[in-house]
């Protein structure tokens, strides 16, 4: 989609490819963090309060303000920013956020020199979904809490029904089929 990434300071948040990189380089964001970054830079100048993003982020869910300052923490850790003197999240207290560095919408092109498998973070998969899917459960199996696998199946198995020639989903399900054997 034309416009549909940004660029802040030396981030470029690349929505199509779902990854942010810093000159070049992959910066490292779960799933949920990725969302929320592009969700303030949808709306990057104004206040977005908290309860939208609760909504935005954990729809349907019951969580607590905590899951959400903890994960504007990692997002600002992940970005090098500091809440005291933001350079692009600024707490508005009581209310919410707003992102405050001057964005970009740029168009990006796809890279032709590498194949998704051979860049990190990269997705063989046009479907954004089957891609969440695939890390969210690829986060259960890494946490190395058995009581996820049976999550992490579930995400793998969604991403399957999603995109059934993503080679990462099913490479997903058989680690998390064969952690819920061993065990």
């Amino acid at each position: 989609m034309a416009g549909d990434s940004f660029r802040f300071g030396p981030f470029l948040a690349d929505r199509h490819g779902y990854r942010v990189t810093r000159d070049g380089k992959i910066v490292p964001l779960t799933p949920k963090l990725l969302d929320l970054l592009l969700h303030l830079l949808d709306h990057a100048g104004s206040l977005v309060t908290k309860e939208a993003l609760l909504d935005a982020l954990w729809p349907g869910a019951n969580v607590t303000d905590n899951a959400l300052a903890q994960a504007v923490s990692e997002l600002r850790d992940a970005l090098g920013d500091e809440p005291k003197s933001p350079q692009f999240i600024k707490t508005v207290a009581r209310r919410g956020y707003r992102f405050i560095a001057r964005v970009e919408r740029v168009d990006v092109q796809p890279s032709s020199g590498a194949s998704p498998a051979s860049s990190p973070g990269a997705r063989d998969t046009s479907s954004l979904e089957a891609y969440r899917a695939v890390m969210e459960g690829s986060l259960r199996l890494e946490s190395l809490d058995v009581g996820e696998l049976p999550r992490a199946i579930s995400d793998f198995e969604r991403a399957v029904s999603i995109d059934p020639r993503y080679a990462l989903a099913f490479a997903g399900l058989a680690r998390a089929e064969l952690g819920l054997y061993v065990t």
